[in-house]
């Protein structure tokens, strides 16, 4: 599916840069890569800033003689039972090197490819005087392909090999250190793998030429019809975005079965799923997820592949996995002064303690976390104790509400008594003085109205003077009430 077409252009012609920029750019936008996304991106500007000023994509002769020298030939390591490094060793252990982008050919990325590291792997596990290997591992990822090779040819050794993550083993670097007997991380906090995932890139520069009054057209053959599919001058169509994305989909899963594969018989517990999203993890949370084993310096990582060499290689690497829980019963049974049968051999008891400083280092991780989730949950036990007080202060202001109208409508139904008494007596006195107001006989007066006589005028005088009152106590209610 993937091609490198080559584009000829006049002299006259200004093409857009990245229609011919050469060797490693050419190779980041036509190859599939399980790289980490940061130095992918860092890379392209990198290689473009060198060409725009007119220097090669990378060159490997500008590496420095002591960083050639380190990537081309392993480093030997003499180990005594004892544990320690001196002249007169019992077994010797051969480092390697994995530093930098990843690439299946030497040259492009650096002096050593995958393909040499894989050779130079091979010739060290059939070297009678070496006992075993570690394999330094420094590497944003790179070129899936060259990468499985690797892998295989780690996985196959009959040697144990220790991969010593010094700074990051991401994608394809991991895929690689994945296979190896034991992962060490140089550092809990500042060392990192991961970034388990699978890209490619696709620039689609045809609306660029179309600006510049360009028109590109791919010439195929009559049966070449899958022939240079993706390209920089035509857009991805739907159809051909799926089948790319089903192609590393399945690259991906590869890449899952093949860690997963690597680690079994090592991590406490099978890996999640929540591991393979491309996320990286630190020293500390790697051996916590399974993806690693251990922390410590180059010298520890030595000492392991020495100690795994002891145990007959690779035949009982597991069963010696297995044991570990045992060796660190040895270890702190001696811290508690107990007789614990413990080894005199001191190259175990270097394990041992290892062993009890990774159990540390977890443990650390783990007290980290509960104490996180202690916070957060006394923060949320804070944020529900202001809301209760803020509940029952608004409890408190309706009580306050509620007896104040309890009062309010206390008082409304002493005055609505109120005037209700006095509208009776009002009533009463029209009654009782209806004889008084009411006319006596058809006596017409001089201006020929009906003539009203008051028999009893003091009775009069008092009903007025009543009905005057009540209409001022009304008035009297009215205002206090208002």
């Amino acid at each position: 599916m993937f091609f490198r077409p080559i584009l000829g252009h006049s002299a006259k012609t200004s093409l857009h840069p990245l229609l011919h920029r050469p060797g490693m750019l050419h190779l980041l936008q036509t190859r599939v890569w399980a790289l980490e996304s940061k130095y992918y991106h860092h890379a392209v500007a990198v290689i473009g800033r060198r060409i725009d000023q007119g220097l090669t994509p990378l060159d490997a002769s500008q590496m420095s003689a002591e960083a050639r020298e380190r990537e081309v030939k392993p480093r030997m390591f003499m180990v005594s039972a004892g544990g320690g490094s001196s002249a007169s060793a019992e077994r010797q252990v051969a480092v390697v090197s994995l530093i930098g982008a990843m690439q299946k050919r030497d040259a492009y990325c650096g002096p050593k490819g995958t393909a040499s590291l894989g050779a130079l792997i091979r010739q060290l596990d059939n070297d009678p005087k070496i006992s075993a290997i570690v394999m330094e591992v420094d590497s944003p990822g790179g070129d899936v392909d060259g990468t499985e090779a690797l892998g295989n040819i780690i996985k196959g050794t009959s040697k144990p090999i220790v991969g010593w993550v010094n700074g990051m083993a991401a994608s394809a670097g991991y895929w690689a250190v994945s296979q190896t007997d034991h992962i060490m991380m140089s550092s809990k906090s500042s060392a990192y793998v991961g970034s388990i995932g699978v890209l490619a890139l696709h620039v689609d520069q045809s609306a660029w030429l179309e600006k510049e009054g360009l028109n590109a057209t791919i010439v195929r053959s009559t049966k070449a019809t899958d022939k240079a599919r993706i390209n920089s001058l035509e857009p991805l169509t739907e159809e051909l975005f799926a089948e790319l994305t089903g192609e590393l989909d399945k690259i991906h899963d590869s890449f899952i079965t093949t860690v997963k594969n690597g680690r079994a018989g090592k991590a406490k517990a099978a890996l999640a799923d929540g591991l393979f999203t491309g996320k990286m993890f630190n020293g500390a949370d790697a051996i916590r997820n399974g993806l690693a084993d251990s922390i410590g310096t180059l010298d520890d990582a030595v000492r392991r592949a020495s100690y795994l060499a002891s145990r007959n290689g690779k035949a009982t690497n597991q069963q010696s996995q297995q044991n570990q829980s045992n060796m660190k019963f040895t270890k702190v049974a001696a811290l508690l002064g107990f007789s614990a049968d413990a080894s005199t051999d001191a190259e175990v008891q270097e394990v041992n303690m290892q062993q009890a400083e990774n159990s540390i280092t977890a443990l650390e991780g783990e007290r980290d976390t509960l104490q996180a989730r202690v916070t957060e949950l006394e923060g949320l036990s804070t944020t529900q104790a202001a809301r209760i007080t803020e509940l029952e202060g608004l409890n408190a202001t309706q009580a306050e509400q509620i007896t104040t109208l309890t009062t309010a409508n206390e008082t409304l139904t002493t005055e609505n008594t109120t005037l209700s008494e006095q509208n009776t007596q009002l009533e009463q006195w029209r009654t009782n003085n209806q004889a008084v107001l009411a006319p006596e006989g058809d006596t017409l007066n001089q201006d020929g109205q009906q003539a009203y006589v008051s028999p009893n005028t003091e009775a009069a005088a008092a009903y007025l003077a009543d009905i005057k009152a009540a209409r001022q106590s009304r008035a009297n209610l009215k205002n206090s009430r208002s």
